[in-house]
């Protein structure tokens, strides 16, 4: 098999030969997490060089959960950093939970863009993790004016997926700019309004017996 492999890559234009590999050679290292039941489902934990997406409900943990592993991160001699869209950082319970926030990497963000910026500019420096807390909160380009960071009036941000567009974008550039960094995402559950019990049900229409 190794034979035939040889063979086809060596039919390859140079460029591209310089592309491709054997599967065989991919190496995937990985991130453990506070959770041992995740990293047994995950054979070891988070890739490094991925995106990954925490995603739940408010005040459900997922905050706590990130920094517990940047604190396992930050034990292995790895290099962390945390952009803040939130404004929640508490320096005092991240400590509790094991990190050692003179060596945490901060960076604060109201945008997509700064987000984008910001990360981009992480990985280019080969930092290791990077943690969003969280694009929930994180504006589309839509909200500010063409030349500044001033906000518009709120009846001029009516744009149908402007915020899905923004982060569409910004995945893929990260996607892109991302090679050997563990990118995670903090996303939040929306609320979602139930229904009332006092609104009308359709009712089931009975059948007529037969004759």
């Amino acid at each position: 098999m190794t034979i035939v492999l040889d063979e086809v890559l060596a039919k390859l234009d140079p460029k591209t030969r310089a592309r491709v590999q054997s599967a065989q050679e991919v190496q995937v290292h990985k991130q453990a997490t506070p959770s041992i039941g995740l990293n047994m489902a995950l054979r070891g934990g988070l890739p490094y060089g991925r995106q990954v997406l925490v995603w739940g409900n408010k005040s459900a943990g997922k905050s706590s959960f990130c920094l517990q592993m940047i604190a396992m991160a930050q034990k292995e001699g790895k290099t962390c950093a945390w952009i803040d869209a939130e404004a929640s950082y508490d320096p005092k319970w991240a400590e509790q939970l094991g990190v050692d926030s003179e060596k945490l990497i901060y960076s604060p963000a109201k945008t997509v863009n700064d987000m984008v910026d910001v990360a981009t500019k992480l990985m280019e420096a080969e930092v290791d993790l990077i943690v969003v807390d969280s694009i929930s909160a994180l504006l589309p380009a839509i909200y500010f004016e063409k030349d500044g960071n001033e906000l518009k009036d709120l009846q001029d941000t009516k744009q149908i997926g402007a915020e899905a567009k923004d982060m569409t974008h910004a995945v893929k550039m990260l996607n892109y700019a991302n090679k050997n960094t563990l990118l995670v995402l903090i996303s939040q559950q929306p609320a979602r309004a139930k229904r009332s019990q006092s609104w009308p049900r359709k009712k089931r229409l009975k059948k007529l017996p037969k004759k």
